[in-house]
């Protein structure tokens, strides 16, 4: 059985040790972790000027990945929710992060929050909740809000905006980010909405985590811009 990934807790290796960082996302939501955003750094390379009539994606590819979680969740992802054999609201492997607005109400806690979380703190709260960085965490316990195969809670806020981010999202370097712990979440439909709505011109490469293979993230770049492939500029000697 796959180990749980936590969003912006220490992640367990597949030997039991604790990874060297924590994994944290652009949203801190359930069961989406994003790795290190060390390398956000030197994105966003300038655009060139766009012809008249070139296709939106072509001119802005940054767009286009908010499109295809779209398209994936719409098409694949939200029709299967119903008959999944291994729904994420159960929190078996995954875990979700709550607002402490989310925990209290569907938890029913009366408690004030500093009480509460003095309890946890000394192991008396809820065995399925912790807390780090003032966000909480569950796991191993069905949400409260699933009921009856159905979210009591999806149209409201206090639905955790991981729960709408799982399986694909965009991450905070600007790749997509899949995570197949999801049944329903193919790799191949993915790339083939990226392609369809992506210039030929553009690459797409898969990468898949090299401790936690079930989280793959695919990588748009423009052919041509990397590398540097054109030819060195000369100065001119004068004599």
């Amino acid at each position: 059985m796959e180990e749980p990934v936590p969003v912006g807790l220490v992640m367990p290796r597949p030997d039991g040790q604790p990874a060297a960082k924590p994994l944290r996302g652009r949203r801190r939501g359930p069961m989406l972790p994003v790795m290190d955003k060390d390398r956000q750094k030197g994105r966003g390379s300038r655009s060139r000027q766009a012809p008249r009539r070139e296709p939106e994606a072509a001119v802005a590819p940054g767009r286009v990945l908010p499109a295809v979680v779209a398209a994936v969740h719409g098409r694949w992802i939200l029709p299967h929710c119903p008959r999944c054999a291994r729904p994420c609201c159960r929190l078996e492997t995954l875990v979700l992060e709550f607002t402490w607005r989310q925990l209290r109400l569907l938890w029913g806690i009366r408690a004030p929050r500093r009480e509460f979380d003095a309890r946890l703190a000394e192991g008396r709260g809820p065995a399925e909740v912790r807390t780090q960085d003032g966000a909480y965490y569950v796991h191993k316990k069905v949400c409260p809000a699933y009921r009856d195969g159905l979210c009591a809670v999806y149209d409201s806020d206090l639905k955790p905006s991981g729960c709408s981010d799982f399986p694909l999202y965009v991450d905070d370097r600007g790749d997509l980010l899949a995570d197949l712990r999801c049944e329903a979440l193919s790799l191949d439909q993915v790339e083939a909405e990226l392609r369809a709505r992506l210039p030929p011109a553009a690459s797409v490469r898969r990468r898949p985590h090299p401790e936690f293979p079930f989280l793959v993230t695919f990588r748009v770049t423009s052919q041509g811009k990397a590398g540097g492939g054109g030819t060195p500029s000369r100065r001119k000697r004068r004599s």
